[in-house]
């Protein structure tokens, strides 16, 4: 970047000396001043910037070498320029330098002295003409003051006599000025971003939102910057009620400007809570999937389902209901025994190809907005998948779970085989909708490895055999207590605790565990 940049005052060093022009040079050029003394360009002393002061030819070698970054090198140049005005111990290693790098030529003489006139003047149309062949321009002399208005190189300043504050606000100029081939400005050429005051901040276009849904607030604005230029701020917006219908406004802040605002409608919302699907599984199921997140209490209730059917299939308070984790979908369990009895058909299942209708009303969502009543007709019962065993685990001292497919009707003692036998069976026990079945030995489970076998008889709704499967299940001394980790469906008089592990409550009396 320095490289590049030193051409602004490299193809400047035929200027010269020049005297102060106004008595406020100081203040009025401080910005632009700080700007190249940022850049390690210009530099001051012990009374400050001197933007007040004439700036030589000898000087601007001294800036052209900071410039490049070759001030170590310029400053102990060993070999001597072949100018015969040039002496002075401070510059004369820098003019040496940067004649050897062919940065200036001199002045040559009819009889062939060469001279480089270091406390020389230069006229502002010498700079104009040097800042504009920096740009990629390439005006003859007369076009020169012209075409340096025309690209902004005079923004802000008059025709006075060059200062070093003068200089100074010219090659400010010269970096936000666009290069003649359009490709963007000199500063962005060079990646230096230009200290910019924001004049003003475009207001984004009023925007429109739904009800209760949230606004896309723009992440950024259009700034008019005090040269004219325009360019992207960030915005920090504050928080935006959409709850309430009707017109409105938000507050934003722009860094180093202030505040801004944007209107915006809010419009009311038409609320499209419904049912997304109903789908059947087994002949014992349906899985209702609603389009928004539901309340439990109403999505589990049966006064808020019909059925109405030809057939066998019926729900009522024998059914359950089972709100699934993505807390839309539920799953109606009908006519499930609580007792879980086995071997005993208490109930018919749906019929192969069955054909039912299911009206839906009172549901609420998550915010409280009810359902519209809503039948889902021609909803068909057809199981023509085998059931299948895909787990087994090790639940308690003496139970092992073994988890299935699909909900399960029949399920006995003869069923199951651990061990090869060895083991006698106690009882078996259907849970969660069916889906699972608690196997209980007469005996408690050693430690290490056992075996459990189930056979075809175990049948699901359709009268389907499971594929006969068998599962290792490994058995440890279990040293650590259930940890309650959760809770649901807090109420006044009851709340539903989850724990991390599945348990047992031996004497039946919850009084003595709560």
């Amino acid at each position: 970047m320095k490289k590049i940049l030193s051409l602004v005052l490299a193809l400047s060093l035929v200027l010269g000396c020049f005297a102060p022009v106004f008595a406020d040079v100081e203040s009025q050029y401080a910005e632009q001043g700080q700007l190249l003394n940022d850049l390690g360009v210009l530099t001051g002393d012990e009374n400050g910037l001197r933007l007040e002061d004439s700036l030589s030819r000898q000087e601007l070698i001294v800036m052209s070498a900071r410039l490049m970054g070759e001030e170590g090198f310029a400053k102990n140049f060993n070999l001597k320029a072949p100018f015969e005005d040039v002496d002075h111990p401070f510059f004369a290693p820098y003019i040496a330098w940067a004649w050897a790098k062919n940065l200036t030529t001199g002045y040559v003489a009819a009889d062939g002295t060469r001279t480089f006139k270091p406390t020389n003047a230069a006229t502002l149309q010498e700079v104009q003409i040097y800042l504009l062949r920096v740009l990629g321009f390439d005006p003859t002399w007369g076009e020169t003051p012209e075409l340096a208005a025309e690209v902004g190189l005079m923004n802000g300043l008059g025709e006075g006599t060059l200062t070093r504050g003068y200089f100074a606000a010219l090659v400010d100029n010269a970096l936000d000025a666009t290069k003649a081939d359009e490709s963007g400005t000199l500063a962005e050429e060079l990646e230096i971003e230009m200290p910019r005051t924001i004049v003003k901040v475009a207001a984004p276009e009023a925007m429109t939102v739904v009800e209760g849904e949230e606004l896309t607030l723009p992440e950024t604005l259009v700034a008019t910057l005090d040269n004219g230029a325009t360019k992207d701020v960030a915005v920090t917006w504050a928080e935006c009620d959409t709850t309430v219908v009707g017109e409105a406004t938000v507050a934003g802040t722009v860094e180093n400007y202030g505040k801004v605002t944007a209107a915006y409608t809010v419009e009311a919302a038409i609320y499209d809570f419904g049912v997304e699907s109903v789908t059947t599984s087994g002949l014992n199921q349906i899985v209702v999937k609603f389009n928004k997140e539901v309340d439990k209490d109403s999505a589990t209730n049966v006064a808020n389902y019909t059925l109405v059917t030809s057939g066998n299939a019926v729900i009522d308070a024998d059914s359950t209901f089972a709100l699934q984790s993505d807390k839309k979908t539920v799953i109606i369990t009908m006519e499930l025994d609580d007792s879980s009895t086995i071997g005993v058909d208490e109930h018919e299942e749906a019929q192969q190809q069955e054909k039912v209708d299911l009206t839906i009303e009172d549901v609420q969502d998550t915010n409280e907005n009810k359902i519209a009543k809503t039948t889902v007709e021609d909803i068909q019962f057809l199981d023509t998948t085998l059931p299948e065993p895909v787990k087994a685990e090790v639940v308690g001292n003496d139970t092992i779970k073994v988890t299935f497919t699909e909900p399960i009707e029949l399920a006995t003692k003869a069923d199951f085989e651990v061990d090869g036998g060895d083991l006698y069976i106690k009882s078996v026990t259907l849970l969660n909708n069916n889906t699972e079945a608690n196997v209980q030995l007469y005996a408690v489970l050693e430690e290490g490895s056992h075996t459990i076998d189930i056979s075809a008889g175990v049948e699901d709704f359709a009268g389907f055999g499971v594929i006969p499967n068998s599962f290792d299940v490994t058995v440890t001394e279990d040293e650590v207590g259930p940890v309650v980790i959760g809770y649901e469906d807090a109420k006044p008089t009851e709340v539903t605790l989850i724990f991390d592990e599945d348990i047992e409550i031996y004497a039946g009396d919850t009084v003595n565990f709560y």
